[in-house]
């Protein structure tokens, strides 16, 4: 492990993994400090998470990983979610090896929940922020998120600077299937938004999302398993779905069929990027989850 000041890397099966840790003021001691652990979602990196680790920064030691092919993280051959939850329960154990508060967005939330089955031993809670369980699985064709995603694959075929990117990010027509309207991206999303995602898409594998637009994405990832194993209590977040949250009522139900620490939030009014929306909202959550774990 190669590590620089507030950045690392971690050799995952000859791959590098690169993550950030960023540690509170010594105000206490180092035993009494709660770790955090942040997963990202798909197509962004851990810069994703600076809306928080602001406020929580102040007070948790924070770990922040990029997925396989994201950000500075080196590419790989496959991009399931089974890839990604193994390469963070091999960070988690030979790089953070402590243990941890598991925060996961989107991809990130079902990367954190099938860390938290595999490894109850170092995984002390876990929050997951409108993880898109059974949205983007084998039926995502049925969704509009399959135009979306589609379109960003063809977009990331040709290299493009991030002005390039972001107008072609703004003229992405989003298509309901079930025939709804038609949405123009960029007359949903503000410029600095567009040219961020774009900033965050010049650091990825255009291969990542293959398997995703293909409906394989999901393949090897037994949720109603990988729920009976979580042991930690869990803050759950849903989004508001009109507003492009991924996570259904039917895997909020079937989550807490199986899991029995569930404290539930939904937040109408928020899209699925909620710590970006509700930052301080967020936070405060978080902070009396966490609190509430020692």
């Amino acid at each position: 492990m190669h590590e620089t000041p507030g950045s690392a890397k971690c050799v995952v099966d000859g791959r590098q993994l690169a993550y950030q840790r960023r540690r509170p003021p010594p105000t206490e001691p180092a035993s009494e400090v709660a770790s955090l652990a942040f997963f990202h979602g798909v197509l962004r990196n851990a810069d994703i998470f600076a809306p928080l680790t602001a406020p929580l920064g102040t007070r948790y030691d924070l770990w922040l990983l990029d997925h396989r092919g994201h950000g500075s993280s080196d590419r790989a051959e496959r991009y399931l979610v089974v890839d990604f939850t193994a390469d963070a329960v091999r960070w988690l154990r030979e790089c953070v090896a402590r243990p941890v508060v598991l925060y996961g967005h989107s991809l990130g939330a079902m990367v954190a929940a099938g860390v938290a089955a595999q490894c109850p031993d170092l995984v002390r809670g876990c929050v997951l922020e409108d993880p898109p369980f059974r949205t983007l699985g084998p039926h995502i064709g049925a969704t509009n998120f399959h135009s979306y995603f589609a379109q960003i694959t063809e977009l990331l075929k040709t290299p493009y600077s991030v002005p390039q990117l972001a107008a072609g990010l703004a003229e992405i027509r989003i298509v309901d299937p079930r025939g709804g309207p038609e949405i123009r991206l960029g007359d949903t999303r503000d410029p600095v938004s567009l040219r961020y995602q774009a900033a965050a898409l010049n650091k990825i594998d255009p291969r990542v999302l293959e398997p995703l637009v293909g409906g394989q994405w999901m393949q090897g990832y037994d949720e109603p398993a990988i729920f009976a194993a979580i042991r930690c209590p869990v803050l759950l977040l849903q989004a508001d779905a009109s507003l492009g949250g991924m996570l259904v009522n039917e895997d909020v139900v079937e989550f807490r069929k199986h899991v029995a620490d569930v404290s539930l939030v939904r937040m109408p009014g928020v899209g699925h990027m909620m710590h970006w929306h509700k930052t301080q909202e967020i936070a405060n959550l978080v902070f009396g989850f966490v609190e509430s774990l020692r």
